[in-house]
């Protein structure tokens, strides 16, 4: 083990609601958190919003992030056949 490399991790969580609505949290270890939210457009697609807020001295000139983000799912072939 490195003793100069320093821990870093990340915690996240996201809920889906009707397979369709979905909220999430993250939180990046002594750095920032993040909220998002979204919608799944189709069986394939997903568009979703992130506000993502540092903890650290960077929050002097930056106060938090926007973020869009497009998606791509892969489903396996059982999940949508009828």
């Amino acid at each position: 083990m490195c003793n100069r490399c320093p821990l870093d991790f990340d915690v996240n969580a996201k809920v889906l609601y009707q397979d369709l609505l979905w909220v999430g949290f993250s939180y990046h270890y002594k750095q920032g958190f993040a909220a998002m939210v979204g919608v799944n457009i189709s069986s394939t697609f997903n568009l979703g919003y992130s506000y993502d807020y540092t903890t650290t001295r960077l929050n002097t000139v930056s106060h938090g992030t926007h973020e869009m983000v497009l998606g791509f799912l892969w489903r396996k072939k059982e999940e949508y056949s009828e």
